[in-house]
């Protein structure tokens, strides 16, 4: 199964044409490869992208936290942990050589050229990583939808090509601020990051579908299960 044919595969499964990745996936594995949905969440900071994420989780999905998986990269001795020291100053490394995460975001966030700085060294092994990583979760042919958390978008635009569907999440800026202030994040520190990530029409030009995340956790749950039902992807009961 080649070409036009393996394309119109895919897509009898419900892989659509921007699906890149999953027919990148059925090329190299063969056509009994599990067919499934590959969703990128994006939005600005505590917009609501994390409980969207865990309300996907709920309901079948494999859930992947881009931090979290960046932070898999950050090995002592590792080149990229080098490249970090020498670009934003040994202050980000602690004593065992591995990445100082607090120290990290203060500097690669004080200014736009330095995010840009971040993102142009992390890039290149995230995105290896991310394919990797979306490939062993389709080897195992367990899931029907992955959805992968994205906490920043600009720099990381590339990412994208490996989404079957991206999907933006808002809410309105004072909301927002009063979630992080929540969290015990100072509004300074707030308004800063906010400064530096994508504004909601920045998201839209991305985005296939939106979510309003502004009236609490029942209707954005709501707009999940929505996504999935018009994705072609079952649910489960989300009771788990």
């Amino acid at each position: 199964m080649q070409g036009t044919e393996l394309k119109r595969w895919g897509r009898s499964r419900g892989v659509q044409k921007k699906g890149r990745y999953a027919l990148l996936v059925l090329r190299e594995m063969g056509q009994n490869t599990w067919a499934m949905v590959t969703i990128f969440l994006i939005g600005s900071i505590a917009s609501g992208k994390s409980l969207a994420a865990r309300a996907f989780e709920r309901f079948g999905a494999y859930r992947i936290d881009l931090d979290e998986l960046a932070k898999s990269l950050y090995e002592p001795g590792s080149d990229l942990v080098h490249a970090l020291a020498d670009e934003f100053g040994s202050e980000v490394l602690e004593k065992d050589g591995s990445i100082n995460r607090p120290a990290l975001a203060r500097l690669a966030f004080a200014t736009p050229v330095q995010a840009a700085q971040l993102s142009a060294l992390v890039l290149p092994p995230l995105q290896k990583k991310l394919a990797a990583e979306l490939a062993r979760v389709a080897a195992q042919a367990r899931y029907s939808c992955i959805v992968v958390e994205m906490s920043v978008l600009l720099g990381y635009e590339a990412l994208l090509a490996q989404a079957d569907r991206v999907v933006g999440v808002t809410a309105p800026y004072a909301l927002r601020r009063t979630r992080a202030s929540a969290r015990g994040m100072d509004p300074a520190e707030f308004d800063r990051r906010n400064a530096l990530q994508a504004d909601d029409e920045t998201l839209r030009r991305f985005a296939d579908r939106m979510i309003a995340n502004e009236d609490g956790e029942v209707d954005l749950v709501k707009s999940v299960k929505d996504i999935l039902r018009a994705s072609k992807i079952e649910a489960a009961d989300g009771s788990h």
